[in-house]
């Protein structure tokens, strides 16, 4: 079995879930389920949040 990490960044849950979504009908191997797809949430970041802190 193939397991795939996938890394998302969004602004909340439906950023997510539209994302989740995208990635299982370009990644699945249609009829079969031999791909694993683990999402793992990334928080946001810019450049002005190293900034704003100093």
């Amino acid at each position: 079995m193939l397991a795939r990490n996938i890394g998302i960044i969004g602004d909340g849950a439906t950023d997510i879930a539209i994302f989740q979504k995208i990635s299982e009908c370009i990644l699945s191997d249609e009829d079969q389920n031999n791909v694993t797809l683990n999402y793992i949430e990334l928080r946001r970041q810019t450049i002005h949040d190293a900034v704003d802190k100093y």
